[in-house]
């Protein structure tokens, strides 16, 4: 009886991994697609995860017990005297533009970078950083279509530190463009907010912020 039990088990077990990994494969396989500009198959966003498990389109919390981190949280922390807060490596991006399109100037504006929404947070350079591009645009009879979708890897420094920072690029050819990311390392970064109030009358220009260490990029 323990023998045929022990069988059953293992059948039921062979089941599972079997049908685990058939589900895996079919999540990725939602992933992937054809581009002719890469000439085959790739995958359209970040899958080197267990997508059985982990939702892409869900906004990532640190915690599930602790709520979302909002900014200004070091706004009266000094760091030399309390250690109210810990430096790190970190990345930020200054901008994403489209570099060159296959459907010329009339339907693209390649003079200026497009508005970021995000990161909403500073990015930790722990691992790899990986931005996903989801483009579209409407054709002259108001259709949809994609202009650049993909996912670019920019390498983190795992269990190692930054002697110096330094700006880089990484560009991503798909669909009917090619995007460019600007990015910057910054070594022992903290995260900062910046505020403003106009004190009297309306302010028509532009406000640009910058670490020391990579002026004039951001």
């Amino acid at each position: 009886m323990e023998k045929e039990l022990l069988q059953y088990l293992q059948k039921m077990e062979r089941y599972r991994q079997e049908h685990e990994v058939d589900l895996e494969w079919e999540l990725e396989d939602r992933l992937l697609d054809f581009d002719p500009k890469q000439g085959g198959k790739y995958f359209t966003r970040f899958h080197d995860i267990d997508l059985r498990k982990f939702n892409l389109d869900e906004e990532c919390e640190c915690c599930i017990s602790v709520p979302p981190l909002g900014p200004m949280r070091f706004t009266d922390a000094v760091y030399r005297d309390k250690g109210d807060y810990e430096l790190c490596e970190a990345i930020n991006i200054f901008s994403v533009k489209i570099g060159c399109s296959d459907v010329g100037f009339q339907s693209v504006c390649m003079d200026e970078s497009l508005v970021l929404t995000g990161p909403k947070r500073g990015l930790a350079l722990i691992d790899d950083v990986y931005i996903e591009t989801d483009l579209k645009i409407k054709d002259n009879q108001g259709q949809d279509r994609e202009l650049s979708k993909g996912v670019v890897s920019i390498s983190g420094i795992t269990g190692g530190s930054l002697d110096e920072c330094n700006v880089g690029c990484v560009s991503l050819a798909t669909r009917l463009s090619t995007v460019d990311v600007l990015y910057g390392f910054v070594a022992n970064a903290v995260e900062g907010t910046i505020s403003i109030e106009v004190i009297q009358g309306n302010f028509d220009g532009q406000i640009t912020a910058h670490p020391t260490s990579t002026q004039n990029q951001g």
